[in-house]
């Protein structure tokens, strides 16, 4: 009888490591995320904004050798167009991305 108890014990002691083993190869594989759809729209904006960027300066210098007084104009104009939804853009995905950090610290903390 006390070696089914003891047989038992250590079955319990390797079914708990291997427990243990089990549960930290799914944190690994947690931790390995795919990239995420606002990553990829982020590089997107990030790519057109510098894209755009290049353009406006080329365009910019283009008009300032014909036409010096409209250069500065042209510019603001393109850079406004450009930079404002750009700097939503990085709001929005800076705000997910607290968010995000936020709920995962919390949720981290009510595990323990």
């Amino acid at each position: 009888m006390n070696g089914d108890i003891i047989n038992w014990e250590a079955r319990f002691k390797n079914l708990k490591a291997k427990y243990k083993t089990l549960e930290s190869e799914v944190k690994i594989l947690k931790a390995k995320k795919k990239i995420s759809f606002s990553k990829i729209m982020m590089a997107c904006v990030m790519i057109a904004y510098f894209a755009t960027l290049a353009v406006g300066i080329y365009a910019a210098t283009e008009i300032l050798t014909s036409y010096p007084e409209y250069a500065i104009q042209a510019l603001i104009a393109l850079l406004t167009y450009v930079g404002t939804p750009t700097g939503a853009a990085i709001g929005f995905y800076s705000w997910k991305a607290k968010h995000e950090n936020v709920e995962k610290i919390k949720h981290e903390n009510t595990e323990e």
